[in-house]
């Protein structure tokens, strides 16, 4: 019985697997064009400067499973999210210079 799960799970993947792309690809698009809307910083997680998130990401420090940050502006924190894939994809905001990251 598990042979045929793992069998049926495989080929749904497989068959899902261009919609996922073409999300995953709008869900960056959007996170690249939206206009962000400011909250007060979090009480945890990690300030740190775009350039060092970027660093960390290039030497292995930080993966998508880690966790996530939120781009930050005049230490007020926005509702956009950034993943190390974003920057292994070069897609980085650059009208901000500071993240927050929250591990898992």
């Amino acid at each position: 019985m598990s042979n045929f799960f793992e069998e049926y799970s495989l080929k749904l993947n497989n068959r899902c697997q261009p919609e996922l792309g073409q999300l995953t690809k709008l869900e960056t698009k959007l996170r690249m064009e939206k206009t962000p809307e400011f909250s007060k910083l979090s009480d945890f997680g990690s300030v740190m400067t775009l350039a060092d998130f970027i660093e960390n990401v290039k030497c292995g420090g930080f993966i998508d499973y880690d966790g996530y940050g939120h781009y930050v502006k005049d230490g007020k924190e926005s509702d956009i999210e950034i993943y190390p894939s974003d920057v292994k994809k070069g897609n980085i905001r650059k009208d901000f210079d500071t993240i927050i990251w929250f591990n898992r």
